[in-house]
């Protein structure tokens, strides 16, 4: 995934603090970059790949997804990035 110096300092010039306030009782941290057609964030990773944000707000905050996990919202917003709206679990959850 490149240098995630440089990934995260890209990452954090995209997302807006300042979001709307969840259900979760605090801020989203809006993506405000590209989005898939689901709404979620994407950016580019390296080597032609893209990453969904909140995918990447997770590795850059919290480190790896195992295998089989997905990283979910508690916030139910598919563009926010704030990792403690974030959580991991499975397509079960």
């Amino acid at each position: 995934m490149g240098s995630m110096t440089a990934l995260a300092t890209r990452f954090w010039l995209k997302v807006d603090k300042d979001g709307p306030v969840s259900a979760v009782g605090t801020p989203c941290w809006q993506w405000t970059a590209a989005t898939n057609h689901k709404g979620y964030g994407k950016i580019g990773i390296g080597q032609g790949k893209w990453g969904l944000s909140h995918r990447v707000a997770w590795l850059l905050e919290r480190g790896e997804i195992e295998d089989g996990q997905m990283v979910l919202h508690r916030c139910d917003n598919p563009g926010c990035v704030r990792p403690d709206h974030l959580f991991l679990g499975t397509a079960q959850d």
